[in-house]
């Protein structure tokens, strides 16, 4: 694969996959075994790891099948060369030859597009649970915290219910042209491109925003600084799916010359968007498992602090973003 494409060597790349793919299952398992060993209940944060992972799985085994079966990540019509004997070169051929194995190519790429939608808003949903676990001290609706979380869930939701739709409506529209026809790479199909692009912008403006959420609630805790520090970097892990998110977009939209080789950016591109969830659901995963190394983990100090202030104030008011702090 090509350098111009942000697209590692074919063994690179396989490397990168698989070893992604084997930390998101045993940190996706070590996430069940933080719960389950100290006895904590298992909540929707917990569960929707599970259909993330499968997805996951799911869109790895596309890339991998499309690299072994040398639709992604090849040239399909190598170009003559000093040794081609241009006598019997047959060039209509490995035109035909290489229209088919494109096509194979642009499957596995729209797949995979269509399957990240869930993916990663399965990811995001984990992600945002976690966050109304942790920092939500009164589960009622009079509580503006708790709204405020329910709101975002729900808009996540929304977000990742229309882009399927819409997904399956481009399908149904321009599927077959972009399949055997390429047009939509050459800004033919407009509802595929729009959608495409929409939906790369969304990413990153959405991981923005998650990421952004917890910073204010940790802040708030009346701890040192280095410790409030400590805890804002490990819900600041995701920042890294964050990168990929904006690494795929450079390289789909930006990066790309007018004259270009489809075959390197539909690889590049499919290589991207595989990334990008294997890299978010590890990153949704590692807050909860920091207690398996040290004894003080994120969620047991936040549940302490709220224990704390529920024992100061018995009746604090649900209309309150933040009841009294207590220090630790």
């Amino acid at each position: 694969m090509s350098s111009t494409y942000a697209s590692p060597p074919v063994p690179t790349a396989l490397a990168t996959v698989i070893s992604f793919l084997s930390l998101d299952c045993l940190c996706v398992v070590a996430r069940f075994y933080s719960r389950i060993r100290p006895r904590q209940s298992l909540g929707a944060d917990d569960w929707l790891l599970i259909p993330s992972l499968f997805c996951v799985g799911g869109l790895a085994a596309i890339f991998l099948y499309g690299v072994e079966a040398e639709y992604l990540a090849h040239s399909f019509l190598p170009p003559p060369n000093e040794r081609t004997d241009y006598e019997t070169y047959d060039l209509e051929a490995a035109m035909a030859a290489r229209a088919d194995r494109l096509s194979s190519a642009r499957r596995l790429y729209f797949s995979t597009l269509v399957l990240h939608v869930p993916t990663n808003g399965l990811i995001k949903l984990s992600l945002l649970s976690l966050y109304r676990r942790v920092f939500v001290y009164i589960r009622v609706w009079k509580d503006l915290r708790n709204l405020f979380f329910i709101v975002i869930i729900v808009l996540v939701a929304l977000w990742m219910t229309i882009f399927i739709v819409l997904s399956g409506v481009t399908i149904a529209v321009d599927g077959q042209r972009y399949l055997h026809e390429g047009a939509c790479v050459s800004g033919e199909c407009p509802l595929a491109a729009n959608l495409a692009y929409a939906y790369a912008i969304s990413t990153i403006v959405t991981d923005l925003v998650i990421l952004a959420i917890p910073l204010p609630f940790v802040w708030r805790l009346q701890l040192s600084t280095h410790k409030r520090i400590a805890v804002c970097g490990i819900f600041l892990l995701g920042s890294v799916a964050s990168v990929a998110s904006v690494i795929r977009y450079l390289v789909s939209y930006v990066m790309k010359p007018r004259e270009y080789d489809e075959e390197l950016w539909v690889t590049a591109s499919t290589y991207w968007l595989l990334l990008e969830v294997e890299i978010g659901l590890l990153a949704a995963c590692l807050p909860t498992l920091r207690g398996l190394r040290k004894s003080e983990k994120v969620s047991s100090l936040l549940t302490r602090l709220r224990i704390s202030r529920s024992r100061k104030k018995k009746y604090p008011s649900p209309y309150r973003w933040d009841t009294p702090e207590s220090s630790v």
